[in-house]
Order: structure tokens, then C-alpha cells, then sequence
């Protein structure tokens, strides 16, 4: 942005008003596409019942698969396959384009990035540990995380001591 201004190539307020406009007009559409391909995502792992659902008040929307258990691979596929993707697409875009239309580009690769934060967060948290599952349960509206933990190893204690 501050190479276009310098430049003269656009200024300011014209530079900020396309990465900002365009990119926030373009986010309901990226929303839709992110939740589609969690939800492609479940149904490639086998999950054929899909809730679409969301939290206004904690600004979210989420797609869940109630009662489908998935282990951390398929909670990893899941959680990153939109973040991936669309990331991919969108700085593919920044390869051709030019223009006002990189700039909203840009604006809206930022955006998604930002909104990802809540499924790297998880699958981070997933990472935390050797063996994790998860699943919906759609009649409580919560996700439960389980993980195995191994039993403590107790020392032997010597029954005669010399």
C-alpha cells in the first residue's frame, strides 16, 4: 500500500476504500465457500448428516456433523482444508491480477486468515495430544474432545526391606 501511495499508482483513501470495500462485500460469499468445504470435508471422511449453525452473539458460524466421531487426522483435514484452500486460491489470484482488484484481494485474503484463527486453534489444541477424538451432539448444541491418557506407572514397592 505504501508503494501504490508513493508511487502515485493510487492514493490512499482510493487504496484503503478497494481493500477494504471490496474485501468486506466479498466476505459473506467467503463464508458460505469456507463452510461448504469444512462440510465437503466431513462428507469426504463419511459424515452424511451435516448442520449448518451459527452464534451471533460470539460472531461465528460453523458447520457440525452430530454423533460422527473423527480422530485428529480427520479433525486436521476437516479444521484446515478451508484455510488451505481458499488461501491457495486467493494467492493464485494475486499472481494474475492487478490493480484495484489485487488490493481487494489481498484485503480479503487477510480477512480469511484472521477468521481461521478458531480452527487452527483447535487443531493445535488437538495436536496437544496423542490420541484425540471429537464429536457433535447436536441435542446438547456442544462439542465434545476426548483424549486417552495412559495410566501412571507405580513404582514397586519392596515387601522386604533388608
Amino acid at each position: 500500500m505504501a508503494y501504490a501511495c508513493v508511487t502515485g499508482e493510487f492514493i490512499f483513501f482510493r487504496l484503503r476504500a478497494y481493500t477494504c470495500a471490496y474485501s468486506l462485500l466479498a466476505l459473506p460469499l467467503l463464508v458460505v465457500v469456507h463452510e461448504g468445504i469444512h462440510a465437503l470435508a466431513y462428507w469426504v471422511l463419511g459424515a452424511r448428516k451435516l448442520q449448518l449453525g451459527w452464534k451471533w452473539q460470539q460472531a461465528y458460524v460453523y458447520i457440525a456433523a452430530p454423533g460422527f466421531v473423527l480422530d485428529k487426522r480427520g479433525f486436521g483435514l476437516v479444521a484446515l482444508a478451508p484455510l488451505l484452500l481458499i488461501a491457495a486460491v486467493l494467492i493464485a489470484l494475486l499472481v494474475v491480477l492487478d490493480g484495484p482488484l489485487w488490493w481487494a484481494v489481498l484485503g480479503l485474503l487477510g480477512w480469511h486468515w484472521l477468521s481461521c484463527v478458531g480452527d487452527v486453534g483447535l487443531f493445535s489444541f488437538a495436536l496437544q495430544h496423542t490420541s484425540f477424538y471429537t464429536y457433535d451432539d447436536s441435542s446438547e448444541s456442544k462439542t465434545y474432545f476426548f483424549s486417552k491418557r495412559e495410566a501412571p506407572v507405580k513404582e514397586e514397592v519392596n515387601a522386604n526391606p533388608r
